[in-house]
């Protein structure tokens, strides 16, 4: 048997420290969530509802009372026979109360029964040190830190665990230092803190190293060769931004448990030397997508209560008790459904309240006080067109009366790098010829500028054209392909067909 040296003795002792720490720290956060008082509880019982999630009604020996719904951006579901229903930041209970108190009027003390099935509302981050960065869908109000290392995996050997810190989504200043090692090794309760939707937990790494993150040419872990690197040097190293950053919202991550915004816009097409701070050994310059920065700050004008009716769209009919007047009627191209018993009614231009009163209005000669709820299952009727250089061109279906230009390039995606948009346009096709209006999308998604948020109406379009240098290189490029072919093909190589 070969006899090993000293070094390779320490190394073997250091890989069997790590797996076993690895494997006991894994372990005792397994048995601590196991054992926890939480397990005994129902997971869902506190959890408030919110924009993208997902229910589940029963409703005992009711099943057209009974289904699933989307929690839509305005905090609603479309209910069946009861209409629109404000759901956000409810727990179940109080849901099962409001859905109890919304249909005693068609079932005597009903059984109601309530299932979270889909869970987007709330989300934390784990950044720093730990196995698996990133943004983390939660299913409850709050979670503890160790709950979230779990979500994260397990810290690494490079982490700085006595420094940990949380930072607030409600101010963005609000900091809480957090020492995992006490907590993980020593078992000190007092560091389990809790976590809410929007807070990030940020792991420093312990050696002289700093992080540029999030949406620049080579996001990662970068060594320092000084005591501090600016804004502009981190960017030089780790590539400017690209074109889906969020320019303005840019922020540094503090190891000393603070947080500062930095304007990338100004430090970089401006000089604002004031917005090249400096970053000391553990921090992380953070730049947050465009889109995601789009999404946080929408305020959707989705409205299913406005929205009026047109051929093509699909509405669900439901009449309390009487499932002979109910069903689904789709709009035809002359604006008119076929309902039963009635015949063709004109619904174009109505918005679902309006058409409720009709039909109830209709039914009033064949049923007493009756019950009408009308679900817009299917919004075809209006259509704006964006084209040009956006990463998904085409017809997009609205589903309210207008749409704004920021809620039209999140439904297309981002203009392409070959867009000239400071020159987008919104064209209005007419019967005297087309009116045009001038949009600065840069202004509007990188400088902010919501003077240049138009509103667009059903049938315009926003065309989004390419620069000159693009259309000149798109010319180029498939003659110059076709040279080269040609080039290429030698004197002796032509096939014998091509000379007959």
């Amino acid at each position: 048997m070969p006899v090993k040296t000293g070094m390779e003795i320490a190394i073997n002792m250091y890989m069997f420290i790590n797996v076993r720490n690895s494997a006991l720290l894994l372990l005792g956060l397994g048995l601590i969530s196991f054992f926890s008082p939480a397990c005994a509880q129902d997971p869902q019982s506190k959890y408030t509802v919110g924009a993208g999630d997902a229910i589940e009604i029963t409703v005992e020996k009711h099943p057209e009372l009974s289904g699933n719904f989307h929690v839509d951006q305005d905090g609603k579901i479309q209910y069946t026979f009861v209409g629109d229903m404000d759901v956000a930041g409810m727990n179940k209970e109080q849901l099962k109360e409001k859905i109890k108190a919304g249909i005693t009027k068609y079932v005597v003390s009903p059984e109601v029964n309530i299932i979270i099935t889909a869970f987007q509302s709330k989300n934390i981050y784990v950044l720093g040190e730990v196995a698996k960065p990133g943004k983390y869908t939660i299913q409850s109000e709050t979670v503890t830190v160790k709950e979230a290392v779990m979500l994260a995996g397990l810290l690494k050997t490079t982490a700085e665990l006595h420094r940990a810190v949380i930072f607030s989504d409600s101010d963005n200043k609000t900091v809480k230092e957090v020492d995992l090692f006490a907590l993980l090794f020593r078992g000190d309760m007092s560091q389990n803190l809790l976590l809410k939707s929007g807070d990030t937990l940020y792991v420093p790494n312990a050696l002289k190293v700093f992080y540029v993150l999030g949406e620049v040419l080579r996001p990662g872990k970068y060594n320092m060769n000084s005591e501090t690197i600016s804004v502009r040097e981190a960017l030089m190293i780790a590539g400017l931004p690209t074109k889906e950053a969020a320019l303005k919202k840019a922020r540094v991550l503090r190891k000393s448990k603070s947080m500062v915004e930095v304007d990338l816009y100004a430090l970089l097409y401006s000089t604002d030397a004031k917005q090249d701070i400096l970053l000391d050994a553990g921090d992380t310059l953070y730049v947050p997508a465009l889109i995601d920065e789009m999404q946080k700050n929408d305020n959707a004008n989705f409205d299913p209560l406005r929205y009026t009716l047109g051929p093509d769209d699909v509405v669900n009919i439901a009449v309390t008790n009487h499932p002979e007047f109910s069903g689904v009627f789709p709009v035809s191209l002359e604006g008119k459904v076929q309902y039963r018993f009635v015949g063709d009614i004109n619904v174009t231009g109505m918005t679902k309240g309006q058409l409720e009163e009709k039909i109830k209005g209709i039914l009033a000669s064949y049923v007493s006080s009756p019950q009408v709820s009308v679900v817009i299952t299917e919004f075809k009727s209006k259509a704006i067109y964006i084209v040009g250089e956006v990463a998904n061109p085409g017809k997009y279906f609205m589903r309210s009366d207008t749409i704004t230009v920021t809620e039209a390039i999140m439904l297309a995606g981002l203009p392409t790098n070959g867009a000239a948009m400071r020159k987008a346009r919104i064209i209005t096709p007419g019967n005297d010829g087309s009116s045009v209006r001038k949009v600065n999308l840069y202004a509007l998604l990188y400088l902010g500028d919501l003077n240049e948020n138009l509103t667009l109406r059903p049938g315009e379009y926003l065309y989004v054209p390419a620069t000159i240098m693009t259309k000149i290189l798109r010319m180029i490029l498939p003659v110059s392909n076709t040279a080269n072919s040609l080039v290429s093909i030698a004197p002796g190589a032509v096939p014998a067909a091509a000379i007959k």
